[in-house]
Order: structure tokens, then sequence, then C-alpha cells
């Protein structure tokens, strides 16, 4: 749940960034900082996945208000179109969240999240070194020329989400491993939806995956440069 929380986070910066919500602004008081603004406080109150109901009710707060707070900027600041994308991809990566949510205590959905997760959570730094490049992929996709965004994205996420199976499948078992990246990840839906014509190993992502000792041009005074690095 918590494990993949940075994909949530992810796909929801990486939409704006493609789609250029600056761009759409319909007031001056919409920008980036109110995005920031949701993102920071979802984030820095996640604790890794809930192991008992009261941090699985905290978690499904935290979910909530973030949602709300994107919600509201959405509402308030895009084009009916980008809205209508905005929507989909945040109704997408939050539902199997408020699904388990919606569980009555002592549900099988909500005790399998606490039996995977003392094993998950110990090993949560090692599984995340499947992820450090993540901040190099997001400026490498944004900086890249539209058409090839999409393609670049999809092959770079999709080779975490390989490393991250593995390594998980090493340190917890398979069970965890369908567990964690398939079964209860909220973004793999949205991701395979948009993303199941690129696979590692077709042409399609062998040209397109980060290239080794790759630097970023991005402006570190621009809003989505500093709101990236405080993620990642």
């Amino acid at each position: 749940m918590a494990s993949i929380i940075k994909f949530t986070l992810i796909m929801i910066i990486i939409i704006i960034a493609i789609i250029n919500v600056n761009g759409q602004q319909r007031r001056k008081s919409c920008n980036m900082k109110q995005i920031d603004y949701c993102l920071t406080n979802f984030y820095y109150n996640q604790y890794g996945i809930p192991i008992n109901e009261r941090q699985l009710k905290r978690s499904c707060q935290t979910t909530r208000t973030m949602y709300e707070c994107l919600m509201d900027f959405g509402q308030r600041c895009m084009s009916s179109a980008l809205r209508e994308t905005f929507i989909l991809v945040l109704d997408s990566v939050t539902k199997q969240v408020f699904d388990i949510c919606s569980k009555p205590i002592n549900h099988p959905d909500r005790l399998e999240i606490f039996h995977h997760a003392a094993c998950l959570n110990r090993n949560a730094q090692k599984i995340g070194k499947c992820s450090e490049k993540t901040r190099d992929i997001l400026f490498y996709t944004i900086e890249s020329s539209f058409w090839d965004r999409i393609p670049i994205f999809c092959c770079n996420i999709r080779s975490i989400f390989e490393c991250s199976r593995l390594k998980t499948k090493e340190l917890c078992g398979n069970d965890a491993a369908i567990f964690a990246q398939d079964r209860s990840n909220p973004f793999r839906p949205l991701f395979e939806g948009i993303c199941s014509y690129y696979q590692l190993s077709t042409r399609q992502c062998r040209n397109r995956m980060l290239p080794f000792g790759w630097k970023t041009n991005e402006d570190p005074r621009s809003p989505i440069y500093r709101m990236i690095n405080s993620f990642f």
C-alpha cells in the first residue's frame, strides 16, 4: 500500500508536467505550490505499510485528505478537458486504497496487508534501491519531446516495477511480491492501461531507457524541479 505510494505521486506529477497545467491556470491563486502542499502533507504522514487497524485507519485518512486537496485544485484551476484527465488519474490511483478502507475490520483483504507488512517494511530500504533513479527518470521524461514522453516514462517505470518485484520476491517470498507489486498496487491498473504496449524486451523500450550518467537541465528554481526534489 504505502510501499507503492511514490508511484501514486509520480503519476500525478507526470500527468501535470506532460499536459502542462501551468499553461492552463485560470486564477492567480492556482499554481504548483498548491499541488506541492497536497502531496507534502500526504507524503510525510505515511509511515510504511500499515501493520494494524490503527495504522490503516490513519493511512486511509491521509489518503482521503490528499484526494480532496487535489480534487479541489482540479475543480478550481483546470480546464474541463484537463480536469477530466486529472480526475481519471486521481480516481484510478486511489480506488484500491479506498476499497480496502471501506471494508470491515478483519476482512481478509485487510488482514493480508498486515500479514505482509512486517517483512516489506523491514526490507523497504533494500527494495527502495530499485527506485533510486526515479528523480532522473521524471526529469528525463519531462525534458524529452512531447511524443516520446509516454514511451520513456512507461519503459523506465516498468524497469523499476520489475526490479522491485524481483527484490521483493528474494527478500519476502513470491506471495509478498505478488501482493506488493501487482494486486495491491493502486497504480498498476492505470499503468498497464497506458503502458501495456511498452515491454522491456521489445525495441520500443530498447532506445528509451535513461542514459547512463544523464543529468537534468531543468531550472532549479522551477516549481516542478523543487517539487520533484522534495519527494525524490
